[in-house]
C-alpha cells in the first residue's frame, strides 16, 4: 500500500472513533495576473489553508504547476450554490481525494488531513516541540559533519547559505530547475536516483501532493537522516515515520483570527502560529493521542 492509501485508511479509521469538525472554509491566495507573472526565480511559494469549525487549520502548497488555477475552478464547480455562496465540503470526503490523480484535489485533501491532524493533537493536549530558529532545519542536518552531502528535494533558498557555511555539499533535486541559484557547492539534478549518493536528505512536503514521496524514499535508504519539511507536512507523522522519515517539520496555527485576517488581506500568516519539528522520540503515536481524547471525554 502506498503512502496516500495509508493516509486515507488511517483517517477513515479515526473517523469511526471520533467526530471530525466540519469545514469552516477553504482559503486560497489570489491568482497572479498572467500578464505580470514573475519569472521562476522570483515566484514565491504559496499556500492555501483549510480551516475547520473548531478553529483547527491546515496549510497546503498550491504552487505546483497550475494547482491554484485548478483549485479555483474546482471549488467554484463543486461547492458554489445558486445564491453565489460556497457550500462546505465534508471533511472526510475531502481527505479521501488524496488518491486523486489531479494535483489540486490531492492538495486540498492534504490541507484537510493537516487540519484534522492539528485538531487531534489539540484535543489530546499534545503540543509539538517548537523549532529552534538557531538550527538549520532538522535534527539530522544539525548533527551532520563537514564535507557530507545534503540532498535537497525542492529548492529551499533561505537554507542554502547556512548549509554552505557549515561546509556541506548540496545536491538539489528540483522540478523547476530555473528556480535554483547555482553556485560553488551546489549541484542541480533532475534524476531522483542521484539521492543515493547523499548523506542526509531535506525533502519538501509538497512531495505528498505530487505523489513522489514513495519514490524519493526508495532512493534514500542509505541516508543517515531524512527530514520532511514545510507547512504541508503538518499531518500526524505515524505513516511517515513508518516509511523511514526521521523528522517532520510542520506548522501549528494558534491564532485563527490573525490567520483569517492575513488570508483576507493576502498577507503573510507567519505570525499566526509557529513552526515545529517532530521525531519518533517526542511524538506519542496516534494510538496514544486517541486514548487521551477518549479518557478526556469520559
Amino acid at each position: 500500500m502506498d503512502i496516500s492509501s495509508e493516509y486515507i485508511a488511517l483517517f477513515t479509521d479515526i473517523a469511526q472513533k471520533i467526530d471530525f469538525p466540519e469545514v469552516e472554509g477553504i482559503y486560497l491566495p489570489h491568482l497572479a495576473d498572467e500578464n505580470t507573472e514573475s519569472n521562476d526565480k522570483q515566484k514565491k511559494d504559496e499556500f492555501g489553508v483549510v480551516i475547520l469549525e473548531d478553529g483547527s487549520a491546515g496549510a497546503f502548497y498550491v504552487s505546483l504547476d497550475d494547482t491554484l488555477k485548478q483549485l479555483e475552478a474546482y471549488l467554484e464547480s463543486n461547492y458554489s450554490n445558486s445564491s453565489g455562496n460556497r457550500e462546505k465540503p465534508d471533511t472526510l470526503s475531502l481527505i479521501k481525494n488524496f488518491k486523486s490523480t489531479t494535483l489540486h484535489e490531492r492538495a486540498i485533501a492534504l490541507g484537510a488531513i493537516n487540519a484534522v491532524s492539528q485538531f487531534i493533537m489539540n484535543q489530546a493536549g499534545f503540543t509539538a516541540p517548537g523549532k529552534d530558529k538557531n538550527k538549520t532545519s532538522s535534527i539530522g542536518i544539525d548533527q551532520a559533519k563537514k564535507g557530507e552531502r545534503i540532498g535537497m528535494i525542492g529548492f529551499f533558498s533561505p537554507l542554502i547559505e547556512r548549509l554552505l557555511e557549515k561546509g556541506f555539499e548540496i545536491l538539489v533535486l528540483e522540478k523547476n530547475p530555473a528556480r535554483v541559484e547555482l553556485q560553488t557547492g551546489v549541484t542541480l539534478t533532475e534524476n531522483v536516483a542521484d539521492l543515493s549518493n547523499c548523506d542526509h536528505i531535506l525533502c519538501t512536503a509538497s512531495t505528498l501532493i505530487n505523489n513522489t514521496l514513495d519514490v524519493v524514499l526508495s532512493h534514500s535508504k542509505q541516508a543517515k537522516s531524512f527530514s520532511l519539511i514545510g507547512p504541508s507536512g503538518s499531518s500526524l507523522p505515524d505513516i511517515l515515520f513508518k516509511h523511514g522519515v526521521d523528522a517532520v517539520g510542520g506548522y501549528h496555527f494558534t491564532d485563527i483570527t490573525a490567520l483569517k485576517q492575513a488570508l483576507d488581506n493576502q498577507e503573510s500568516w507567519g505570525h499566526s502560529g509557529n513552526k515545529y519539528q517532530l521525531t519518533r522520540e517526542d511524538y506519542p503515536s496516534i494510538e496514544t493521542l486517541l486514548e487521551r481524547i477518549k479518557n478526556k471525554d469520559n
